[in-house]
């Protein structure tokens, strides 16, 4: 049956060659058509020829939550796939949603029994550039609000695959990993222990290869410090198994956005800024500035510090009021002992940047002036621990309302 069909499929498209195939019929406006995508009929023909038996998948997980930008699929996933089509593997796409993610299509990426035809190759790059379309179809948008990319993992995962692709700007917000309840600057390792205490990452996960595109391009953009951060804690989740993931992190072409779906909003952090007659109040969560339960300044700390830097040295009259504040962690001593430890280094950086120490005042509270309560229900909020993790910095000039 697949001999015939694929036969039938391979003479259909060369006789096609050279045919205007850049239509978008059937593509849903979330959809990312790419230059010679194949019309909808052209892939339904592919779709229709049953996978091949006795070889383990290639896994796609595919995010076209609201987070994520519609786009076509990188190229480099794309010279996988044809490796991938050479071994003679069939494809299963999994599909991000914010419940019980799952298999949401299988198909043979090798669509002809014709090896050595002209035939054959243009079944084979048609059925390449299909996975485009099927990513972005209808079957592949999320139908609940959220995005559970961990699920979507474990549902790819399940299929026994050789390896695993992911396209996700990876802020999972429901599920297990939810970066909303975690914070990005939680401790990676800790959250490892976390979840597979939970027995939230599936035991299919183990020893599995996982190649892993786009993490951190959302719709809104993720300030450096956060996609780090991310980044370390997918690393140390998923290293925590056995497995291995490689992060591709080139950015592809962007299309619109999809519009219509589910919400999956995520909290990014950023800095606040209140301006009042007496100067500035500037509020920095610890995620953008520092390492988890460190003092030592990120890289990326210096894109929000040096306009701070920028507003002193132009107000020389000014001075600067580094206050650190901590999550309730620990003993009362350690915590302290952090919050004066990231406040020094705030001024620290300050004072390389031209600033003169003598208006540098530098202090830590530790955990006694929390934003928002951390024990909510009798239990510790993690949440609310990211939003306590914060440096305020206050300047204006000498005593201005006193």
């Amino acid at each position: 049956m697949r001999s015939i069909a694929a036969v039938s499929l391979a003479a259909g498209l060369l006789a096609c060659a050279g045919c205007d195939s850049s239509s978008s019929a059937g593509t849903p406006a979330a959809g990312a058509p790419v230059a010679n995508e194949p019309s909808a009929a052209d892939c339904d023909k592919i779709a229709q020829v049953p996978p091949p038996a006795g070889k383990p998948p290639v896994a796609l997980v595919v995010d076209n939550t609201a987070s994520q930008i519609g786009h076509p699929l990188p190229d480099g996933l794309l010279k996988k796939l044809g490796d991938a089509q050479h071994a003679g593997q069939p494809l299963v796409i999994v599909a991000v949603d914010g419940q019980s993610p799952s298999v949401v299509r299988t198909a043979a990426l090798d669509p002809s029994p014709d090896k050595d035809s002209k035939a054959g190759d243009n079944a084979r790059a048609e059925a390449l550039r299909c996975v485009n379309r099927w990513a972005h179809a209808t079957e592949s948008l999320p139908k609940h609000q959220g995005s559970d990319v961990l699920e979507a993992l474990n549902a790819a995962s399940r299929q026994h695959p050789s390896a695993v692709y992911v396209v996700s700007d990876g802020l999972g917000n429901t599920g297990a990993f939810n970066i909303d309840a975690v914070g990005f600057d939680a401790e990676p390792q800790e959250l490892a222990t976390s979840l597979r205490e939970a027995n939230a990452l599936a035991p299919t996960l183990n020893n599995l290869q996982i190649t892993w595109y786009e993490l951190g391009e959302s719709a809104k953009p993720l300030p450096q410090a956060a996609r780090t951060s991310l980044q370390n804690l997918w690393q140390a989740t998923l290293k925590s198994v056995g497995t291995t993931v490689t992060f591709d992190l080139a950015t592809g072409g962007r299309v619109a956005a999809p519009s219509g779906l589910p919400a999956d909003d995520v909290s990014i952090p950023e800095a606040a800024t209140v301006t009042s007659a007496c100067g500035t109040r500037i509020t920095v969560p610890a995620a953008l500035l520092f390492h988890p339960g460190s003092a030592e300044l990120q890289p990326d700390a210096a894109d929000v510090l040096k306009g701070v830097a920028g507003t002193l040295n132009g107000h020389p009259d000014w001075s600067a009021k580094i206050t650190g504040h901590t999550a309730d962690y620990g003993t009362a001593d350690s915590r302290k002992q952090l919050s004066v430890q990231r406040a020094g280094a705030v001024r620290d950086f300050l004072a390389g940047a031209g600033i003169d120490r003598s208006r540098l005042a530098a202090d830590g509270v530790g955990a006694t002036q929390p934003a928002v309560p951390e024990i909510v229900g009798g239990r510790h909020d993690l949440a609310a621990a990211a939003r306590n993790r914060r440096v305020v910095i206050e300047i204006g000039p000498g005593g201005c309302g006193s």
